[in-house]
């Protein structure tokens, strides 16, 4: 649930020319915690008992509940415009402000905020076209090829992840606390890996900017829109410039990773390989996060979770045969399929980067003859 917030809240402050930065550092953080997991519950485990993981868990996740309570306030642009609107209530305003304003009026405070507050009516009702609304991005081709892509990644990513465990218990004889140390170079790799790719990200679609401005006569200081681009605007090319060199590493690490693994073998080998796929499968899914959000404008949330939902359901699935396939045949021959699927899987952004710009404009018509449909519909029902 806080990733999604945190992805929300992204796109609505953040305009596309500077998103790529903020979802990189957001990305990095989440994988580097998912990595680091296991070496904070092996030392927890090993020292006070695997009870003492799930205390943590809920004194953890109930300070981020605090803070999130506390100081974050509502972002959404329909509700809160471009932060100019001072918003009122439980639902908007976060605590420390609500508790401020009463304790400045119970006070009698001559240094009160005047009262500019704009009120936001009545709660709309959540019907069950508003629940059922994000599966059918899914629809969109261009979508359902970056959700597929992205899902792929993170199913390699954490099937070779998920591997660790078992895979140095058995050819390097380590024990539970240094199987956990291990998993650090995968986590410094998440970190690197999406803070460069961020503010890669923002470089490219600052190059697409001038570029389009060139090509289409704008003067230099001629601004794009915030939240919608223009129809041909390359943003498709802009976001995946760097996805070339990324799924190369990518897929050559996961096949060093499983060919270094075998009696005898260095431990050094398969370590950096592991540093090498979490930079690049970073990299990749920061890239698809960015463009997922970048193509439903105003609805980064419900964009994350769909695509959310894409990659845990298909990494459920890759993570549950790991494990069993690794009983069946050695790492290398398991890794080699695993890396042949993700090549296989790469004419799905192929085809993202040729007509993903076409797709997008037909379905910005669609939202406009839509648009256009419910306005004359509410004219006629005055």
């Amino acid at each position: 649930m806080s990733e999604l917030i945190g992805a929300g809240v992204i796109a609505d402050i953040a305009p596309p020319a500077e998103r790529g930065g903020f979802i990189g550092t957001f990305s990095g953080v989440r994988q580097f915690a998912m990595v680091a997991g296991p070496v904070l519950g092996g030392l927890i485990g090993g020292l006070l008992g695997f009870r003492a993981i799930f205390w943590l868990l809920v004194i953890l996740g109930g300070f981020v509940t605090i803070i999130i309570l506390f100081f974050l306030p509502e972002t959404l642009r329909r509700i809160a415009g471009n932060g100019s609107v001072r918003l009122t209530g439980i639902l908007h305003q976060p605590l420390y402000e609500q508790i401020w304003r009463r304790t400045s009026k119970s006070s009698g405070s001559q240094h009160a905020s005047p009262p500019t507050d704009i009120t936001t009516g009545s709660r709309a009702q959540i019907t069950w076209r508003d629940f059922l609304a994000p599966f059918l991005f899914l629809l969109e081709k261009d979508v359902a090829c970056t959700l597929y892509f992205g899902a792929v990644i993170y199913t390699v990513w954490s099937m070779l992840t998920t591997s660790t465990n078992f895979l140095f218990i058995k050819y390097f004889g380590l024990n539970t606390l240094q199987t956990g140390l291990c998993f650090i170079p995968n986590g410094v790799g998440c970190i690197i890996g999406s803070t460069i790719a961020g503010r890669q990200l923002d470089s490219d679609f600052r190059a697409a900017e001038d570029s389009y401005r060139y090509q289409c006569s704008l003067p230099q200081s001629h601004a794009l829109p915030k939240q919608e681009l223009p129809r041909d605007f390359p943003l498709e090319r802009a976001r995946l410039a760097q996805l070339a060199s990324m799924v190369s590493m990518f897929v050559f690490a996961v096949l060093v990773y499983g060919f270094s693994l075998h009696p005898g073998a260095t431990l050094a080998l398969p370590l950096i390989a592991q540093f090498v796929v979490g930079y690049s499968s970073t990299a990749v899914l920061n890239l698809n996060n960015t463009l997922t959000v970048d193509l439903y404008p105003g609805k980064g949330a419900s964009a994350t979770a769909v695509n959310n939902l894409a990659r845990c359901l298909m990494g459920a699935v890759g993570v549950s045969l790991t494990d069993v396939a690794l009983t069946k045949v050695r790492p290398h021959i398991l890794f080699l399929i695993i890396a042949c699927v993700t090549v296989a899987s790469v004419p799905a952004v192929v085809a993202e980067w040729k007509f993903g710009m076409k797709w997008r404009a037909q379905r910005m018509d669609r939202w406009k003859r839509q648009a256009e449909r419910e306005e004359e519909k509410r004219k006629g029902g005055v």
